[in-house]
């Protein structure tokens, strides 16, 4: 009977001067507590840790119920008054049976109430398991977009080191031509001409072999498709975590007042249709 005729904080007594409030968990505490332990908006019942949506103890009504019984508790008939009048016992024996029936009806109820949550819980534990499904799902292809930008950035780590060695190669062909040209340049003898000519020539078809290799080469018409593909898969990939991101510093909806169901609220919360298993 302790915890009926006190407060479950200050564990003050109740009386006409420290009133219980119930809570819509069935829970009771003093004004004062309440007020003390609003925080924006909302309160925690201390004994079930359920949250309720309050600004001030008004929101929660008298326990009239739990007055009545300690009142009677108090002041119980004289074994006086009980011996002269059978009827008057009859009368508060009516009285405590009808605040014994009604704490059974409250009890029987918050049994039902409890079951309702077990089975609401249930259903939100199955919805976080389909979350984390979905998170863990979402990995494979992640790691492959990882994997792709990787492979790709070795691909043109290649194409560079392809490229350095295409211009070293170039700028030796280049060198011996202007050797060539700068050792005819004052050619006179009939004899130095021919054999000079043989030398522009062979030098002018390795410039030019190299001239067109690098045309044919440059740029790798394959590496851009695939690097410019693969960048704007990775930009959107990009895009949509950025706009998650801005979603979650958002401030959070507090839905603990509102009278839907947890998967209601779910649905609400991620605007989407969800699975929910079907009770056996």
């Amino acid at each position: 009977m302790e915890h009926l005729n006190s407060c479950n904080i200050c564990m003050d007594h109740f009386n006409e001067d420290v009133r219980p409030r119930v809570l819509p968990c069935g829970h009771d505490l003093c004004g004062s507590c309440i007020t003390k332990s609003i925080k924006r908006g909302s309160l925690a019942c201390p004994q079930c840790q359920h949250s309720h949506r309050a600004t001030t103890e008004s929101d929660f009504p008298i326990n009239y119920r739990v007055e009545s019984l300690l009142s009677a508790i108090k002041h119980p008939l004289s074994p006086v008054v009980s011996q002269k009048s059978s009827r008057g016992k009859g009368e508060a024996g009516k009285k405590w049976q009808a605040l014994f029936n009604e704490e059974k009806d409250n009890l029987k109820d918050l049994i039902a109430t409890c079951e309702d949550m077990k089975a609401d819980y249930l259903e939100y534990e199955h919805l976080l398991s389909q979350r984390r499904d979905e998170h863990e799902g979402c990995l494979p292809r992640i790691q492959d977009l990882i994997y792709k930008n990787q492979e790709i950035m070795k691909h043109i780590d290649g194409e560079k080191k392809r490229l350095s060695g295409i211009l070293k190669e170039g700028e030796e062909r280049k060198k011996c031509a202007l050797g060539i040209l700068c050792k005819y340049n004052s050619v006179i003898k009939t004899k130095d001409i021919i054999h000079g000519s043989d030398e522009v020539e062979r030098c002018f078809n390795s410039l030019q072999e190299w001239k067109e290799q690098c045309e044919r080469m440059i740029p790798n018409v394959e590496t851009f498709t695939l690097s410019e593909k693969l960048l704007q898969q990775t930009e959107v990939a990009l895009m949509e975590m950025s706009h998650d991101d801005e979603k979650a510093e958002t401030d959070f909806l507090d839905l603990s007042g509102s009278s839907f169901s947890t998967v209601e609220k779910v649905q609400w919360i991620t605007g989407k249709p969800l699975q929910v298993p079907v009770s056996a």
